[in-house]
């Protein structure tokens, strides 16, 4: 139960008498553990994400604020694999890089929308057709 091993057992008989055990075991399916290259990718993702963070939440925008704030939440999750012990497989952190850099480039996007909307704000022209008298 603890363990990645399977162990069981059959009797060896003399007429009714057990007499003696057969044990077997099987290592299981080993998992590869997490290489401390993908660990340390990943902690360099979390570090980017967490340096910028009040400027992803600062942006002008509503909608890519709400939406910054909720993919530096999700990035809360991540933390916890990259603390030691470390206790991921390759594969999960394979899978975690690729959302970390996914949630990354999203607030990078975010950012240089709010930056190009800053360098050419919207200019309101006063409708002067729909002025009454």
């Amino acid at each position: 139960e603890h363990t990645e091993f399977e162990v069981w057992y059959k009797d060896q008989k003399k007429g009714r008498s057990i007499v003696g055990f057969d044990i077997h075991w099987s290592t299981g399916m080993k998992e590869t553990a997490a290489t401390g290259s993908q660990i340390k990718e990943l902690q360099s993702i979390l570090d980017a994400i967490v340096d910028g963070m009040f400027t992803y939440i600062n942006v002008s925008n509503d909608v890519d604020r709400a939406n910054a704030i909720e993919r530096i939440n999700n990035m809360r999750d991540f933390i916890q694999h990259v603390q030691e012990p470390i206790c991921i497989t390759k594969q999960y952190a394979d899978n975690l890089i690729v959302l970390a850099k996914d949630h990354f480039n999203q607030l990078e996007t975010i950012l240089k929308r709010d930056i190009e909307a800053k360098k050419n704000p919207k200019q309101e022209f006063y409708n002067w057709l729909e002025e009454r008298e």
